[in-house]
């Protein structure tokens, strides 16, 4: 995978990776910056696995340029309440954390690990039945960047390989290239793909 400013060469890529496509993968290739604001390139594999019926899967993949935190889930029944579902703590980045909660409408908080004090406004999550719902934290606070992309994913067998591309890099549009093709052009941050199809 290289990508590189919209327009750019391909033999000088702003950030370059690899990943292998095999029958059934499911995967998130996604540019986002380091926890010290430089741009990198992660690959995610996406758990598909089946759960209960009437359940769903939600990741919590930490992309920001922030230090580690807290992410509070809540039913979304009562804000005042704050009736707390699930918490994934002390998540840093580049790394994840997932969990099973039943289908329902939720509302999310993002913290500085240890403390309960919201960086941003809740997020409201709507999460379906047999579905894997993927937060991914994006951008920077200290330039008004901040936001959170979602991707789902129906959790039934997959027939081949399926790559989505995430673009969490602020204020850069990009060219991205797989296995020498250009795949997407003027690929825009706060972008998430449809699935790609491509070959084992």
């Amino acid at each position: 995978i290289i990508i590189v400013p919209a327009g750019g060469d391909p033999a000088n890529p702003a950030l370059s990776g690899s990943a292998t496509v095999t029958s059934g993968l499911n995967a998130s290739i996604v540019a986002h910056l380091t926890e010290t604001g430089q741009p990198m390139l992660s690959v995610f594999v996406n758990d598909d696995s089946p759960i209960l019926d009437d359940m769903s899967r939600l990741v919590v993949r930490h992309l920001a340029a922030a230090p580690a935190v807290d992410v509070a889930l809540y039913d979304d029944d009562d804000l005042d309440e704050k009736d707390l579902v699930a918490k994934f703590e002390n998540l840093t980045n580049p790394n994840e954390q997932q969990g099973e909660v039943p289908e329902d409408d939720y509302y999310a908080t993002i913290s500085p690990a240890g403390t309960n004090t919201p960086v941003a406004d809740p997020l409201e999550l709507e999460l379906e039945d047999e579905t894997s719902t993927i937060a991914y934290a994006v951008g920077s606070l200290t330039d008004g960047t901040f936001t959170v992309l979602l991707q789902t994913i129906e959790l039934e067998e997959l027939e081949s390989g399926q790559v989505t591309v995430v673009h969490g890099i602020p204020d850069l549009t990009v060219d991205v290239y797989v296995n020498g093709d250009l795949a997407l052009p003027n690929f825009e941050p706060g972008t998430v793909t449809d699935p790609l199809e491509l070959p084992v």
